[in-house]
């Protein structure tokens, strides 16, 4: 992936139970993820959960039964599933095909803020409020493992590559990194002075990106467990973070209503793409790395078609 000359944007509109109608002055709590088939799924604060092709720009399907906040969704690495993480402290399962739910997650937990599939797609990892990590089996519906982090919200949690091991960022500002197999925990990353609200892998599970409310990104190496370089640019706090397919380019979205391009080797700003009129809570790559999802506050799914 090359240097970016320039960027222009699509909308989809997606922030009332009307995907098709935009309502100004709400505030919808924007997440999306794309999969391997270019649909992007998106979450809102109606608890609802909609699934569009970014190639028609048409609403697909929309995921119906919970009626809070879903914090966090993610595609199974099949594109079978998706999960859904929600205020209502439960974790759900849904299926592409037929939009129903599958099954319900529970386990005495706090408000889930992220969950993540396992690369094999057996296992989810779930962060939440209660400063706890839980290991999901997604066949049985029950709790592996309990990881306790500590008493500070989890914010952000993700498999490796490989699914060895697991990244976590928490509110206390520090980043953890687990051991799947023994629940152990391996290293604690600190250097971030404000909570972080989202961690990364790189492609091949040598990098994490870690993106905080103290406006900066850091990434660190797993090998040396130790912090590579600091991205500074943006002017609020940083909400998401994300590797491009080939692990070249970072995508972060921030508080500050934009999002901007990072290249991993040097740690300068590729560009910023703007668009959005209020805080950027999340992007993410499309598989060819040639589009960028945002999601945002202002109720809004803007798609980026990035030109080398």
């Amino acid at each position: 992936m090359g240097i970016y000359q320039s960027a222009y944007h699509r909308q989809l509109y997606h922030d009332t139970k009307d995907a098709h109608k935009k309502i100004k002055g709400d505030t919808p709590h924007e997440k999306r993820v794309f999969d391997a088939n270019d649909f992007v799924c998106a979450s809102n604060r109606y608890g609802l959960i909609h699934l569009w092709d970014t190639n028609t720009r048409q609403l697909i399907t929309t995921l119906t039964g919970d009626m809070h906040i879903v914090e966090s969704v993610s595609f199974s690495p099949d594109g079978n599933t998706i999960v859904s993480g929600s205020v209502d402290k439960t974790i759900r399962l849904w299926s592409l095909s037929t939009g129903e739910l599958i099954r319900t997650l529970k386990g005495g937990m706090g408000d889930v803020n992220s969950v993540s599939f396992s690369p094999d797609g057996h296992t989810v990892v779930s962060g939440s409020d209660d400063g706890t990590i839980r290991l999901w089996d997604t066949n049985t519906g029950k709790i592996i493992r309990t990881l306790l982090e500590d008493k500070y919200n989890v914010e952000s949690v993700s498999f490796s590559p490989d699914g060895n091991t697991i990244v976590s960022g928490s509110l206390d500002a520090t980043i953890h990194l687990w051991d799947t197999n023994t629940g152990e925990l391996i290293t604690i990353f600190i250097g971030h002075t404000r909570p972080v609200l989202s961690v990364s892998f790189s492609p091949d599970g040598n990098t994490i990106a870690s993106g905080s409310m103290d406006k900066t990104i850091r990434l660190w190496n797993t090998n040396t467990r130790q912090l590579i370089t600091t991205l500074t640019g943006h002017t609020a706090g940083v909400s998401n973070v994300s590797f491009s397919p080939d692990g070249n380019t970072i995508a972060s979205g921030s508080g500050d209503k934009t999002i901007r391009l990072w290249n991993t080797n040097t740690g300068k700003i590729i560009t910023t793409l703007k668009g959005h009129t209020g805080w950027v809570n999340s992007v993410s790559f499309s598989p060819d790395g040639n589009t960028i999802a945002s999601g945002s506050d202002d109720g809004t799914i803007l798609l980026w078609e990035l030109e080398p």
